[in-house]
């Protein structure tokens, strides 16, 4: 499979999401977006749908969300598990992973992190729909958020 050359970002329309793209610009020159990946005993990653009717609605992707301009993105991914799946104090690993999104606007990087949650239960909190844990090697790309496709072609690629 192959990742598609992200496309700029159109104008939906939808004043919702208008203003959610105007407040990720606000003060930044590249959006940063940090995720996680935590993974249970069996090897399956924690995902869910993004919300309906943001960009890239009803995709399947790592929970997360956007550092604040100056945060430490660590401590980003920390604060948006705990708004996101009421997780307190995960323990954020490596960054495995990074993909830059230039040609939409915004701009935006995403960097991926391997979590660890303990013995916690993730419960979504917010839009997130169909939480749950999938297989990496099951996906259908094609339902997977642009970060995520690129990081599982890098995963296939570099192993």
């Amino acid at each position: 499979a192959s990742v598609k050359k992200p496309k700029r970002a159109k104008s939906s329309g939808d004043p919702i999401q208008e203003e959610a793209l105007r407040d990720l610009t606000v003060g930044a020159k590249m959006i940063k977006v940090v995720t996680a990946l935590i993974k249970n005993p069996e090897d399956k990653v924690l995902l869910h749908r993004r919300a309906m009717p943001r960009q890239f609605g009803g995709r399947l992707e790592t929970p997360g969300g956007k550092a604040n301009p100056d945060e430490d993105l660590r401590v980003a991914l920390a604060r948006e598990l705990a708004e996101e799946l009421g997780i307190v104090d995960p323990i954020v690993g490596l960054k495995v992973y990074t993909c830059e999104f230039v040609d939409y606007d915004p701009a935006f990087t995403v960097y991926f992190f391997e979590v660890n949650i303990r013995d916690q239960v993730p419960t979504a909190k917010e839009d997130a729909t169909d939480l749950g844990w999938y297989s990496l090697a099951d996906l259908d790309w094609s339902e997977c958020v642009p970060s995520l496709e690129g990081y599982l072609l890098h995963k296939e690629v570099n192993g």
